[in-house]
C-alpha cells in the first residue's frame, strides 16, 4: 500500500484522490454513488441558460398594444412571431414549445387585427375626417347630432347600405 505523498500515485485507503486524478477510484467509477454536492440531472436547459420567455412575453404585450395603438401592436406582433419561430426551430424546443405556440398565436392575432385597423382607417379615413371637422365647428347639441348623422350616412354610403335603413345614432 501506498502512503500519502508518494510519487506512484497510490494513495491509502480512504485517503482523498490525488490533485486533478477523479473522484471514486480508478477511471472516475464510484461505485453507484454521485460525488456530494452533484445533480440527478443538469439543472435548467442544455445549454446552461434559462429558456427565454420574450417571444411569449411580446405576443401578449402586442394584443392590448393593437387594441390601443395598432402599429406599436403590429410590430410588436411581427417581433413575438420571429422569436416564437425560432424557438421553435432551437435545439431547447422540447422545454419551450407551449410557450413558442403561444407567442406564435397572440403574434399572428395582433398582425391580423393591426392590418385590419389599418384597412378600415385608410377606406374610411374621409368620413372620419369630415366628422372631426363638423365636431370642431358644431357648437350646440343638435349641430352635433347632425354631424354624428353624416358620420353614419357616410359610411353606410360607403359599404353599400341604405341609409335610410340605418338606426340614427342614440335613438332606441
Amino acid at each position: 500500500m501506498s502512503q500519502p505523498g508518494r510519487t506512484d500515485g497510490s494513495t491509502t485507503p480512504g485517503a482523498p484522490p490525488p490533485y486533478g486524478a477523479p473522484a471514486g477510484g480508478p477511471g472516475g467509477q464510484t461505485g453507484g454513488r454521485r460525488p456530494f454536492g452533484t445533480p440527478r440531472q443538469g439543472f435548467g436547459s442544455p445549454s446552461g441558460r434559462p429558456p427565454r420567455r420574450t417571444g411569449v412575453l411580446t405576443g401578449l404585450v402586442s394584443l392590448p398594444m393593437t387594441v390601443l395603438f395598432f402599429p406599436i401592436g403590429g410590430l410588436l406582433g411581427i417581433v413575438a412571431a420571429v422569436l416564437a419561430i425560432r424557438a421553435l426551430k432551437s435545439r431547447e424546443r422540447a422545454q419551450i414549445v407551449g410557450r413558442a405556440v403561444t407567442g406564435l398565436a397572440t403574434g399572428l392575432i395582433s398582425i391580423v387585427l393591426a392590418l385590419a385597423f389599418t384597412v378600415m382607417v385608410a377606406v374610411y379615413w374621409p368620413q372620419v375626417r369630415t366628422y372631426t371637422d363638423c365636431q370642431r365647428s358644431a357648437v350646440t347639441n343638435k349641430e352635433q347630432q347632425v354631424c354624428r348623422q353624416q358620420l353614419v350616412d357616410g359610411v353606410s354610403r360607403r359599404m353599400g347600405v341604405d341609409p335610410a335603413q340605418v338606426p340614427a345614432i342614440g335613438t332606441p
